[in-house]
């Protein structure tokens, strides 16, 4: 099991290497993964989704929100 210490001030990243993007975000479990919908301060970009079965690692899952 690899063990993870977040801190504030610093940047989370996703399975990829990408920065999250989930400002004033809810986690919600549906079967067996949380899901973490937040705010995207980004581009035209206002929702993005992330999803982990550990709440530690997050994959991005898409944008589910733009002004397009």
């Amino acid at each position: 099991m690899v063990k993870k210490i977040f801190k504030n001030g610093i940047h989370w990243l996703d399975t990829d290497g990408n920065i999250i993007h989930a400002h004033g975000g809810h986690i919600v479990k549906f079967n067996n993964l949380y899901y973490w919908y937040g705010e995207n301060r980004k581009d035209n970009i206002y929702v993005s989704c992330y999803a982990s079965a550990d709440l530690i690692n997050w994959k991005f899952r898409g944008n589910i929100l733009t002004t397009d």
